[in-house]
């Protein structure tokens, strides 16, 4: 199983399991912007195996 499949799962298990984990959401909680402040948080990043 390649690493992209295993962080899809864990991403899949967080989306079902939100409420359970008590996790809060930073789009209700009004902190979503100081994450999307993060340098690249929000561009789109390509990873190459290769430099």
């Amino acid at each position: 199983m390649k690493i992209d499949d295993k962080l899809k799962k864990i991403a899949d298990y967080i989306c079902e399991n939100f409420e359970d984990l008590d996790m809060d959401d930073s789009v209700e909680e009004g902190y979503l912007d100081d994450y999307e402040e993060i340098l690249g948080a929000t561009e789109k990043v390509r990873y190459s195996l290769y430099p």
